[in-house]
């Protein structure tokens, strides 16, 4: 592959944050500056109003995107630099793995959502997420749930605008903090694709909106 048809000047580069223990992601936006024989030169990854710490030497997850596709690879912070404007010089990828947009783009959002679990009585939950994909979302509960459990939900994406699908429990996390909920993650079982179509228009939709606002940051 032609690493100059990937690699751009000011093409939105992101910065992935797996954090094992709690199995939480975090996505820092950023854009490649300039370009060098063995490295790029980025802005500083930034989301949510925070920096990346910069650790020189340290690597990191990062991710690129193309017309149809994300390209997820490894990569090394040579130096950081501070003025006049904070950036990072990264080094290039040997490899790049191509991951379908679909399957990779998670958004961080809190949306009400509706749950009746599949058992007797089928009791119902009412909550938020933490997140939403077009594979699964994560929710927040007061209390544990089965792993396996299977259950119905009704998501409001807006107002006006819900969907409704099948999903299944896959994982749970405790909390780390007494006051603290637990970390419900749930895989759609039983989706039609014109619902899961909506979810990801959203998903870019939202995308969309924070990367003006990072854009308008970077400008001032």
């Amino acid at each position: 592959m032609n690493l100059s048809e990937t690699f751009s000047l000011m093409h939105k580069i992101n910065i992935i944050i797996d954090e094992e223990e709690t199995g939480k992601r975090r996505v820092y936006g950023s854009r490649i500056e300039d370009l060098g024989e063995k490295s790029l030169t980025i802005a500083a990854p930034y989301s949510q109003g925070y920096f990346l710490q910069p650790r020189t030497g340290v690597e990191y997850k990062a991710s690129i995107s193309a017309s149809d596709c994300s390209y997820v690879f490894k990569t090394i912070l040579l130096k950081y630099i501070q003025q006049p404007i904070p950036l990072w010089e990264i080094s290039l990828p040997t490899v790049l793995q191509r991951q379908q947009v679909r399957s990779f783009v998670r958004l961080d959002v809190i949306l009400d959502i509706r749950l009746e679990v599949i058992t007797a009585g089928n009791p119902v939950i009412i909550t938020r997420t933490k997140d939403i994909s077009a594979g699964g979302l994560r929710i927040l509960l007061d209390k544990p749930i089965s792993v396996g459990t299977k259950l119905n939900f009704f998501l409001t994406l807006s107002e006006n605008d819900y969907v409704e699908a099948a999903g299944e429990v896959v994982r749970v996390i405790l909390p780390e903090e007494e006051h603290d909920r637990y970390e419900v993650a749930i895989r759609y079982s039983d989706i039609k694709e014109r619902i899961r179509s909506r979810i990801v228009k959203y998903i870019f939709k939202k995308q969309i909106e924070r990367r003006r606002k990072e854009n308008d940051y970077f400008e001032e």
